[in-house]
């Protein structure tokens, strides 16, 4: 009997297999740690991804907006959706709202939201997912710098208001009053380049000669009769140079055309040599041209259907056309819209 009692008490001593006992009765806590640290791991992820697409997605919006008001609310929602998408975080992507869409202010604020999946955290208590959201807002500021043509207009060649009667615009027309020059100038920044990139309210220098100093690249070319819609194939193989093909396509289209008024016209003092002002955009009917330059390109003409009243003789260039109207810098006129100033805010 004291064998049986002396036994028992060894038993009672013993410690051997404690830990796995301890180890069963933890393991599930141990599990559900694990799961979540992973899980919060990974769901921070998934936020980080969908915070780049909804900052993507109101820069979008907010781009389209500042370049086309009039069309941005119908396809704000496509415009958010398709950033949204192509953002798309790991494992789920992400769908697209448009918040608010403050056109007044200039403001959008878009959401990226998803259902976050929980991998082994529903392994342990059932819940198969979480809500993750990220907002951005964005705002733009309407442009105030475009692509334009190579020349712009004198202030009192155009009217103030309406639109005008096909006419006839020569360099350096009658002068403006205050010795301003009417008709049209060459625009000259110091690059050779046919294709102006022009600041409202800047100075500029303006050249009122007859021959114009600008020429244009291939890829300048196809990407400028790109925007304005012109088939390069279409153009008569009697225009061989590219500044002869620019011109053409210009012909029976309506392009973004500055306006100029005399240097004192801008805010600040002109730099040197620049003796002019950009005041305004005008919208402008091309009906034909008749212009040459340096290089000995020159282009006579006429949009089909029309009879222009262009003078023939060389010694007098300039072109026919008819002025629509005075654009705002939201409005959309090629060549080109101007191009709006964006930034996110939240």
């Amino acid at each position: 009997m004291r064998g049986i009692v002396d036994r028992w008490r060894a038993l009672a001593r013993d410690e051997r297999g404690a830990n796995a006992v301890l180890i069963v009765f933890l393991l599930v806590p141990m599990m559900g740690f694990g799961a979540l640290a992973l899980d919060i791991s990974a769901q921070h992820a998934e936020r980080t991804q969908l915070q780049n697409a909804a900052d993507a997605a109101a820069l979008g919006v907010a781009q389209s907006c500042g370049l086309e008001e009039s069309t941005c609310s119908a396809s704000s929602q496509a415009t958010a959706t398709s950033f949204v998408s192509g953002n798309a975080g790991i494992p789920v992507s992400g769908a697209a709202t448009i918040e608010n869409l403050d056109l007044a202010n200039n403001r959008v604020t878009v959401a990226a939201s998803a259902d976050f999946p929980h991998f082994l955290e529903s392994i342990i208590n059932g819940d198969d997912s979480t809500p993750v959201l990220a907002r951005a807002t964005a705002e733009w500021e309407m442009g105030t710098s475009a692509t334009v043509v190579p020349f712009a207009i004198g202030e009192c060649t155009v009217p103030t208001t309406g639109s005008s009667a096909v006419t006839w615009i020569p360099i350096d027309n009658a002068p403006c009053p205050g010795s301003v020059p009417g008709g049209f100038g060459w625009l000259d920044d110091g690059n050779p380049s046919c294709i102006k990139d022009v600041t409202l309210m800047d100075f500029t220098t303006i050249t009122t000669g007859n021959t114009s100093k600008c020429t244009i690249t291939n890829e300048e070319l196809t990407a400028a009769a790109t925007q304005i819609g012109c088939n390069l194939s279409t153009i008569p193989n009697k225009y061989k140079t590219n500044f002869e093909k620019l011109f053409y396509c210009f012909v029976g289209r309506t392009l973004l055309v500055p306006v100029y008024s005399l240097a004192s016209a801008c805010p600040g003092t002109p730099p040197a040599g620049k003796s002019y002002c950009i005041t305004k955009f005008a919208a402008f009917e091309i009906m034909g041209v008749h212009v040459k330059n340096t290089g000995g390109n020159q282009i006579d003409e006429c949009k089909s259907g029309y009879k222009c009243t262009m003078p023939k003789d060389w010694g007098s260039l300039g072109f026919e056309g008819k002025f629509i109207k005075y654009l705002t810098v939201d409005d959309s006129w090629v060549l080109a819209p101007p191009k709006p100033t964006i930034r996110l805010i939240g």
